[in-house]
């Protein structure tokens, strides 16, 4: 009986974290993301080489959810040379961040539904002590990084939903 309990109660639990979050468009670059918090309009940025940069955060209960997206101007065709890009960008964040530890790299991320896709994921710790999760996907046209940061770390379950959330356009 308490098992069923504790399994009623988890499924309500989760019901109402799914609930508590919204698909917002990131930009016009046709990737959409559930979010926790609305980020507002994205502040877009151009690169040296003719790429475009779209970014927001918000900030809910203590953490900071970030999404940053670079529609590729030269997109890369194999997605491993991709997933290498999707690094470099990662460890800007790092650098830029500050971080003082590193887990490592975990390559080779899929979406169920969407297989010409791949991500990187880490987490780290920052100068001020906060705990970061990263997630970077990417298609080979688009690469978007999603990240969540705070005090102490976001429950596993909730963060997941929110990095594994991305969906890159069909075409």
């Amino acid at each position: 009986m308490l098992r069923y309990l504790l399994a009623f109660i988890g499924s309500v639990f989760l019901i109402s974290v799914a609930g508590a979050q919204t698909r917002v468009a990131i930009a016009e670059t046709g990737c959409s993301v559930e979010v926790f918090c609305f980020p507002g309009r994205f502040d877009q940025y151009p690169m040296e080489d003719g790429s475009k940069v779209f970014a927001d955060d918000c900030v809910k209960d203590g953490y900071t959810w970030g999404i940053l997206c670079i529609e590729l101007a030269h997109p890369i065709n194999n997605l491993a040379a991709a997933q290498d890009s999707a690094i470099s960008v990662l460890d800007f964040m790092r650098l830029d961040n500050g971080m003082v530890t590193s887990k490592g790299y975990e390559r080779d991320k899929e979406l169920p539904l969407q297989k010409n896709v791949r991500g990187v994921s880490d987490r780290w710790t920052d100068d001020a002590g906060e705990q970061w999760k990263v997630m970077a996907w990417t298609n080979g046209k688009l690469l978007v990084v999603l990240s969540v940061h705070g005090k102490k770390e976001v429950e596993a379950r909730v963060v997941n939903v929110f990095l594994d959330s991305i969906r890159f356009p069909e075409k």
